[in-house]
């Protein structure tokens, strides 16, 4: 398993657990579909994370893809 943060361009995962922190940023990537047993693909890394959630496409900042633990698929 590994961060959403660190992973590959291009490479799809499965979100495993979203990090709870103080400020409650799991309620926004909830919001967002960012949910544990989602399916996503890392579309784009700079300026900011840009995820596909099924068909939407969702942009987050580098703090809030480091709260979201992936397992990558098809390795």
């Amino acid at each position: 398993m590994s961060l959403l943060s660190e992973l590959p361009l291009k490479q799809s995962a499965r979100v495993v657990q979203i990090q709870h922190d103080p400020a409650g940023h799991w309620r926004k990537l909830s919001a967002l579909g960012l949910v544990p047993g989602v399916q996503i693909v890392l579309v784009q890394r700079f300026p900011t994370f840009v995820v596909q959630v099924g068909h939407s496409l969702v942009a987050i900042d580098r703090h809030l893809a480091s709260l979201v633990q992936v397992e990558p698929l098809g390795c």
